[in-house]
């Protein structure tokens, strides 16, 4: 609780507000189908609820995350750059690790936590469904050419 009580809470309408800057900043540069796959995928965030009750990493990719391998398996060492910590929905940090670590070891750590599973994996679905409308998103506004382009390589 003491933890919680100093962290920022992720604000709320803050996926619509994604949707409008995708719109307004990237749809430009996508197809017609790239356009119509992206409201696809952001008109699954249009159902996700304001969650505020986990701590959540913000940018939990693998590159993110350390591991040490010791008889063969790996063990978690330590988790880097905490910018985008805040409390908020875990289905967050559950996408990026499936993004990162596959279906099986989502799965994995779904069976290891006690997670309420009442749309976890409907919600876990949409926000991997936006991850490169974010990288693409960040990108642009960062003047990363490079980033951008991977990121609506499938839009465009």
């Amino acid at each position: 609780e003491t933890v919680r009580a100093v962290l920022p809470r992720a604000p709320e309408g803050r996926w619509r507000r994604f949707a409008e800057n995708v719109r307004a900043e990237l749809f430009q540069l996508m197809s017609g189908s790239g356009r119509l796959r992206a409201e696809r995928e952001l008109a699954a965030l249009d159902s996700l609820p304001h969650i505020t009750r986990a701590v959540v990493h913000g940018d939990l990719g693998a590159e993110n995350v350390l591991w040490v391998w010791k008889h063969g398996l790996p063990h978690l060492s330590g988790v880097l750059d905490w910018d985008d910590v805040a409390l908020s929905d875990p289905a967050e940090d559950l996408a990026a690790i499936g993004a990162s670590h596959g279906r099986e070891i989502l799965e994995r750590v779904l069976a290891l936590g006690s997670w309420s599973t009442h749309g976890l994996h409907d919600r876990i679905a949409a926000i991997r469904g936006t991850f490169a409308l974010q990288q693409a998103l960040y990108a642009i506004r960062d003047g990363d050419e490079e980033e951008l382009a991977d990121g609506l390589a499938d839009y465009r």
